[in-house]
C-alpha cells in the first residue's frame, strides 16, 4: 500500500463532512412533540410579523414615490442583478498562460484521472481508454497543477485559475474557488482540506492554507515552517509538512506542530514527504544549485529520527522530480538523469540504501508524474505537443501507452 492508497482509505473512513447544510435538522431531530409545536408556532408568528413590517415599508416607499414623482412615466422592467460566480470569473478573467504540467490521480488500478493542460480525462479500464470529462477554458490558458481523489466520489483539481471540484467520481466538474495561487492540495475530507499556495513558481513564497467548507474559502494555516512545499495527512490526527528548511509534524490534529528535521538554509529548493502509515516513510529534498546533490531521508519511527540516504543522480534544480512511496521500505523517484534527455525511474528495494535508475523508453521529455497501485503504475509526461499516458501492470517492467494531443496548450 503506497501513501496515496493510505490517503484514499483515510478519506473514505473519515469523511463525515457534508457540503450542504440542513436548516430543518433541529426540527426533525426534536423528540418532544409539544416543543416541536411551540417552535413551529413561534416560527409562524415571526414570519407573519415580518410580512406585515415588509408590507408597511413597501407601502410607505410607494406613497413617497408617488408624491414626489407625480409626473413620472410608467416604470420599465428592472435589470436583473447578476452575481459573479467563481466559474464566471474564471471564464471571463485574463489568466496568465502556463505550460502544461500533466498530472495523474488514481482511485485504484482501474479508475484514474489525468490532466492535459486544464482538460481532465477519466479512465475506468486501467488506462486503456480515456474520456474527457472537463474541457477546460476555451482559450487554453489553463493548467492543472495538482489532482487528488478524496473519496471514490469526490475529487479536486488545483488549476492556475482556481479550485475545481467533482462530486460524481470525476464525471462533472465545477469551480468552487477562483484563487490563482493554489499549487498542491491535500484534503482530509470532502469539507476539510489543505493547500500549498504561492505566486512564485519556484516556491520561495509557498505557504499553507486551510479550508473547512469544501474549498469555497481558505484561510492561512501556520505550522512553523516557511516556505512549505508539501503536506500529507495520514490519519485523523497525524500529518507531516515539509519545505527546503526541513520537516514538521502534528499528532493532535494540527493543534500543535513540532520540528523534526532542520536543514541549512539555501541547501535545498523544495521537499516532498511520503508516509505509508504513522511510522514509516521517506522524504525527498531537491537541490538548490549545482553544488548540492539531492537528498533522500527515511524514517521508521514516525519521524523521531530521519536517516540520510543516498539519492539518484539528477539534474540540479530540475523541477519535475517526484517521490513515489510504494511501501514501508520501498520507494521510486521519477526523474531526469544528468546524462539523458528523457525520463528515468529510480527504484530502491532496500529502504533507500541503493537506487537503480532505468530510462523510461517512452520518448517523453519532461513533466513526468506517477502513481502506484500495488503492481500497477500509471505515468504521465510531456512528449512534444502530446501528453503521454503510460500504464504498467508489472511495476514498470513493461508499458502500454496512449497519447493525447496537447498542442492547444503547448502552442498558444
Amino acid at each position: 500500500m503506497d501513501e496515496r492508497e493510505l490517503r484514499q482509505l483515510f478519506h473514505e473512513t473519515y469523511d463525515p463532512v457534508t457540503t450542504t447544510s440542513d436548516p430543518f435538522r433541529l426540527l426533525r431531530e426534536s423528540a418532544d412533540p409539544a416543543r416541536l409545536r411551540r417552535i413551529l408556532v413561534l416560527a409562524g408568528g415571526t414570519c407573519l410579523a415580518a410580512l406585515v413590517v415588509a408590507g408597511a415599508v413597501l407601502f410607505g416607499r410607494t406613497v413617497v414615490s408617488q408624491t414626489v414623482n407625480l409626473a413620472a412615466a410608467e416604470p420599465t422592467a428592472g435589470t436583473a442583478v447578476t452575481v459573479a460566480t467563481p466559474t464566471g470569473i474564471s471564464l471571463r478573467a485574463h489568466v496568465a498562460s502556463e505550460y502544461p504540467t500533466p498530472r495523474v490521480a488514481a482511485v485504484n488500478s482501474e479508475v484514474a484521472l489525468v490532466s492535459v493542460g486544464d482538460s481532465i480525462l477519466k479512465s475506468t479500464d486501467a488506462g486503456r481508454t480515456w474520456q474527457t470529462t472537463y474541457a477546460g477554458r476555451s482559450d487554453h490558458a489553463g493548467n492543472v497543477r495538482d489532482l487528488e481523489w478524496v473519496t471514490h466520489g469526490i475529487a479536486f483539481a488545483a488549476t492556475n485559475y482556481g479550485l475545481l471540484r467533482s462530486d460524481d467520481a470525476g464525471d462533472g466538474w465545477r469551480l468552487v474557488n477562483a484563487r490563482s495561487d493554489l499549487r498542491r492540495i491535500d484534503f482530509v475530507s470532502g469539507g476539510v482540506g489543505y493547500a500549498v499556495a504561492g505566486t512564485d513558481a519556484r516556491g520561495s513564497d509557498w505557504h499553507l492554507l486551510r479550508t473547512a467548507d469544501g474549498g469555497a474559502g481558505f484561510v492561512p494555516y501556520v505550522v512553523g515552517l516557511s516556505p512549505v512545499t508539501w503536506i500529507q495527512w495520514v490519519s485523523q490526527t497525524s500529518a507531516w509538512a515539509a519545505g527546503p528548511g526541513g520537516i514538521v509534524v502534528t499528532s493532535d490534529a494540527g493543534e500543535h506542530w513540532q520540528a523534526q528535521l532542520l536543514l541549512r538554509e539555501g541547501q535545498f529548493r523544495d521537499a516532498q514527504v511520503g508516509l505509508v502509515d504513522e511510522d514509516s516513510g521517506f522524504a525527498y529534498f531537491r537541490a538548490a544549485g549545482s553544488s548540492t546533490p539531492a537528498a533522500v531521508y527515511r524514517t521508521s519511527d514516525g519521524g523521531l529520527h530521519w536517516r540520510s540516504l543516498g539519492a539518484p543522480d539528477t539534474v540540479p534544480g530540475f523541477q519535475d522530480d517526484q517521490l513515489v512511496v510504494t511501501g514501508s521500505s520501498t520507494a521510486e523517484i521519477v526523474t531526469q538523469p544528468a546524462a539523458s534527455d528523457g525520463m528515468a525511474r529510480c527504484t530502491s528495494p532496500d529502504a533507500g540504501a541503493r537506487w537503480r535508475c532505468v530510462p523510461v523508453a517512452l520518448g517523453a521529455q519532461a513533466g513526468a508524474r506517477e502513481v502506484a497501485r500495488g503492481p500497477v503504475r500509471l505515468l504521465t509526461a510531456l512528449k512534444g505537443d502530446r501528453v503521454l499516458i503510460a500504464t504498467s501492470a508489472d511495476r514498470g517492467a513493461t508499458w502500454s501507452t496512449v497519447e493525447v494531443d496537447a498542442s492547444a496548450w503547448t502552442r498558444r
